[in-house]
């Protein structure tokens, strides 16, 4: 692929003093230039300090090695791999490869695609494309241009571009439904590269296609994609004629059943020819496939895609009881316990919809490996609460746990309407800031290494409080009760 040079104006006017006074005398904003001097506005360079305009590139360049040095963790282990496989691309090509781009530059493009990779999200920075990355430079250059002062994003410049770009490029390719099939080093050395970019591209965001295993699994193999409404579903991965790889969405190294139909027919169309792993995984999914069909048989087809919570959850074991506002009390909540692994979502059932009518739980809620991601309107969990690494992100009207909360590493960003926590009660690692009207923990509680900035209203707690690296100062703790006093190291 072309490589695009831009050239850029690197030189800043010196002072209106004496030569030898030019190389100490501090500099201000004004006498810089094009992108160093958006650099300079956008991160508020302490140009004071600055004599050369090669004191604004070192301190640039520190700057972008930081954002490097972050941790890009994120919900899924392969996620943080992904992200600094990504970048560790753009660092090399705006650093190395492409002289024209000066740090100041290299600054500006490496913050502002990095700036929405969050630990609560799995989102990837955008696929390098130097086309692209030179088309969308000459963008932001006119823009300053025009008005040195004007405020941009260059991450939504880059999409803009790369949106256009792919449209025309890929037209061919990108279907609202159906399958494509992307093809090797051997069946195109010609397009190899552009192949490679194409994979990245039309990959699902979960998958490592989207990053660095795009080049060395298509120099073994071809890769066939599945679209539906025009986004990738399915992916089937070759090495040479043998079909090694079929990958949900999801990137769960499951076999979708929502899609094993389609896949089911293309596969006997075409007569792949799998390896034994995933002879035995159609054929367990076939099985599995069958018993989800007695048991939406056994619950009513009729009551699951009416959400007849009462009848979902007596079959499932959730020994519901009708409240007297007509709400449901259900014994539990948790990943299911019918074989095969199955989730409600394999069966139909959506989880959202259910806690639109459960308001208490009478025992324990554990929500890791379960779907839901909004507790509606729930109340009550007289038992245990674990949401650490579950998908539940809004608590809705919960108010009360009895037994313990677990917050650990999870996606709740809010505490809601929570007033009171039986027992101890852990946010380490967890995204919330602030805990609202929370008045009351049972036991200990740990805060380390949470974003926690204020306790809101919280008065008791019944046990130790461990603010170790976080916000929370001591004289904020020491306005709470506490039983066994805090840890601060």
């Amino acid at each position: 692929m072309k490589v695009y040079q831009i050239g850029w104006n690197s030189k800043v006017a010196p002072a209106n003093t004496k030569k030898s006074n030019v190389f100490f005398q501090a500099m201000k904003p004004s006498q810089f230039n094009g992108f160093d001097y958006a650099c300079v506005r956008k991160f508020k360079a302490p140009v004071e300090k600055f004599n050369i305009l090669e004191d604004l590139y070192r301190w640039s360049n520190e700057k972008f090695q930081k954002i490097l040095n972050r941790n890009f963790e994120g919900r899924q282990q392969t996620t943080l791999f992904q992200r600094k496989e990504m970048l560790k691309e753009w660092s090399c090509y705006l650093t190395e490869e492409n002289q024209a781009i000066k740090p100041a530059l290299a600054l500006i493009i490496l913050s502002s695609i990095v700036k929405d990779l969050k630990s609560n999200n799995d989102k990837l920075p955008p696929v390098l494309n130097k086309r692209v990355l030179a088309d969308s430079i000459s963008d932001l250059n006119t823009m300053l241009s025009s008005d040195k002062d004007s405020f941009f994003d260059f991450a939504k410049i880059y999409s803009v571009r790369a949106n256009n770009f792919y449209k025309t490029e890929l037209k061919k390719d990108v279907i609202d439904s159906g399958w494509i099939k992307i093809p090797s080093l051997v069946n195109d050395r010609e397009n190899f590269s552009s192949n490679v970019d194409k994979l990245k591209v039309l990959s699902a965001e979960s998958w490592c296609t989207k990053s660095f295993n795009a080049e060395p699994y298509l120099a073994k193999g071809d890769f066939h994609i599945y679209f539906e409404e025009g986004m990738p579903r399915l992916g089937l991965r070759f090495n040479k004629d043998l079909l090694v790889e079929i990958q949900n969405e999801k990137n769960d190294n499951n076999i979708s059943l929502k899609y094993f139909d389609v896949l089911k027919s293309y596969l006997d169309s075409n007569g792949f020819k799998l390896n034994r792993i995933l002879k035995e995984k159609i054929s367990d999914t076939l099985d599995k496939k069958e018993f989800i069909s007695k048991i939406r048989s056994k619950i009513g087809e009729q009551e699951i895609k009416g959400n007849n919570v009462y009848k979902i959850m007596d079959y499932l074991g959730f020994e519901p009881i009708y409240s007297e506002d007509g709400t449901v009390s259900i014994k539990k909540y948790g990943c299911l316990n019918l074989g095969f692994n199955l989730s409600f979502e394999d069966i139909g059932i959506d989880e959202n919809k259910l806690f639109e009518q459960i308001s208490e739980i009478r025992g324990n809620a554990i929500f890791r490996g379960t779907g839901v991601t909004n507790l509606g309107i729930l109340k009550k969990i007289l038992g245990n609460a674990d949401f650490e690494n579950s998908a539940v992100m809004t608590l809705g009207q919960l108010e009360e746990i009895g037994g313990f909360a677990n917050f650990a590493n999870s996606l709740v960003n809010s505490s809601g309407n929570l007033k009171r926590i039986g027992s101890w009660s852990d946010f380490e690692n967890s995204i919330l800031e602030g805990l609202g009207v929370l008045e009351y923990i049972g036991k200990d509680a740990y805060f380390n290494n949470s974003k926690i900035k204020t306790l809101g209203a919280l008065k008791h707690i019944g046990g130790i409080a461990d603010i170790s690296n976080t916000e929370i100062s001591e004289d904020m703790i020491r306005k709470v009760y506490l039983k066994d006093g805090f840890i601060n190291q």
